[in-house]
């Protein structure tokens, strides 16, 4: 009895270059998606409004000891 269908063949040539196109087509696909979702949610992780100016009035912080890093954010 012969088990040539079980052999460890290479790929063909035409198979492996038909995976490596998809490859780059879907990484392509998923770069333009990117791009496009990037825009309307940039404004989100961005920094806020430079004011010009030194400003006016004061502010105290007073950190007391064995606050946490908690009880300081807040």
């Amino acid at each position: 009895m012969s088990f040539d269908w079980m052999a460890d063949e290479p790929d063909e040539p035409n198979s492996r270059r038909a995976a490596i196109v998809a490859a780059v087509g879907l990484l392509v696909l998923i770069l333009v998606i990117a791009i496009f979702v990037a825009g309307p949610i940039k404004h989100l992780f961005g920094s806020g409004g430079d004011y010009s100016g030194n400003g006016t009035g004061s502010v105290t912080i007073v950190i007391n000891p064995g606050d946490s890093a908690t009880t300081i954010g807040n």
